[in-house]
């Protein structure tokens, strides 16, 4: 059943993108990475000055994790960025399969942009924040 309210059913092999399609699977893996680069852009853009860090090896694995992809941006809290940009990045690219924001001047940013199957009403907030 895919994300479809019902099964799929492929009668032909020229049906089988379209159809997966409909159910919202991307089948095409070129296509699914052009998606989350394209959304990638388009949500760090909405912070002015804001861009994502290229990470190919990361932007493949959520392309394979991903069958119908969407970005979130979100925050995390400024008291992390005294740590050294390292351990964050690779906690979020790591860890979480995040994306790391740099701001205008280039700097880490307290932002991640993350390839999702859904779009996140509230970003990622508050799930990313330690355990109480």
């Amino acid at each position: 059943m895919l994300h479809g309210d019902a099964p799929v059913t492929i009668a032909t092999p020229t049906e089988y993108a379209a159809k997966l399609e409909a159910a919202y699977v991307v089948a095409d893996v070129s296509t699914r990475r052009e998606r989350i680069r394209k959304a990638l852009d388009h949500v760090t853009r909405t912070v002015e000055g804001a861009r994502w860090r290229e990470d190919e090896p990361l932007v493949e694995t959520v392309t394979q994790l991903t069958e119908w992809p969407s970005v979130v941006l979100g925050t995390f809290e400024h008291e992390y960025l005294e740590l050294p940009d390292e351990v964050l990045v690779t906690v979020m690219r790591d860890h979480q399969k995040y994306f790391a924001v740099d701001d205008a001047s280039g700097r880490l940013a307290a932002a991640l942009s993350r390839g999702a199957e859904y779009t996140c009403r509230h970003g990622r907030r508050g799930v990313d924040s330690p355990r109480q």
